[in-house]
């Protein structure tokens, strides 16, 4: 049991880490350029098909919400100076969540 905890804590550090958020995000924005050429030169369908709905794209869009996520609850309990950091993730957490159901 304390093995499966110190896993857990290993786990939320590493995707809580600012340097994780900095290598996802930019892995996120180099796959949305790419995606935005293909769909530009060859059409939506096409961009669909090969960025926006393949597994490698789903999984950066996993590693961000799981970063955002982890990265909310290492500052919890709740803190008053951190309500704008508060209110800012769990809009993205959101917006991850309807991303992932449609």
């Amino acid at each position: 049991m304390k093995t499966l905890i110190s896993l857990y804590h290993q786990t939320e550090l590493f995707l809580g880490n600012m340097k994780f958020a900095v290598v996802i995000i930019s892995l996120f924005a180099v796959a949305l350029g790419f995606g935005t050429f293909m769909e530009s030169y060859h059409g939506t369908d096409y961009a669909n098909r090969l960025v926006y709905k393949s597994w490698w794209f789903m999984g950066i869009q996993l590693g961000m919400f799981l970063s955002i996520l982890f990265a909310t609850l290492l500052r919890l309990p709740l803190k008053k100076r951190l309500y704008g950091f508060y209110t800012i993730h769990l809009g993205l957490i959101l917006l991850f969540i309807g991303s992932f159901v449609t």
